[in-house]
């Protein structure tokens, strides 16, 4: 592999644990996870969404995102309501006060991200959206020959 190609893939690397870290210190002060605002965004896109579906879309191993919903519903984030074409099936939906959740939380994140782009010099911005944007379609070319 070229030099500047190992060097993408340990920046990648890198890139990825620190937003790990920094969305992790930004949650530390909520009764909330990272990873509940990507359950309550895959929900809110998708009313009546299934466990199963719920953790393939979000990586999570499904016993995982269960326990996680489980908790979510004592709270009142979550509502389980049976499929009404088959009994077997349980469908996922938001209430009220997950939307207020999601908000907050989504604002919260927002402002990490924005603290952390204020660091970037303005006039390498527009090299680093071509650069992401490059990374997402090689991305997604890449799944789908998976997928296929």
């Amino acid at each position: 592999m070229p030099v500047q190609r190992e060097e993408l893939a340990q920046l990648w690397r890198e890139i990825n644990r620190e937003m790990h870290d920094s969305f992790r210190q930004a949650f530390s002060g909520y009764d909330h996870s990272p990873v509940t605002l990507i359950l309550i965004r895959e929900t809110a896109k998708e009313p009546g969404i299934t466990i199963s579906e719920l953790a393939r879309r979000a990586g999570i191993v499904k016993s995982h995102v269960s326990k996680l919903v489980d908790q979510l519903v004592q709270k009142g984030y979550f509502e389980k309501r049976p499929d009404p074409a088959d009994q077997r099936l349980v469908r996922l939906y938001l209430t009220e006060h997950a939307a207020q959740i999601k908000a907050e939380l989504e604002g919260q994140l927002l402002s990490v991200l924005n603290g952390i782009i204020s660091e970037v010099p303005e006039h390498e911005v527009e090299a680093i959206v071509h650069g992401l944007r490059l990374l997402r379609s090689a991305l997604q070319k890449s799944n789908e020959k998976v997928n296929t």
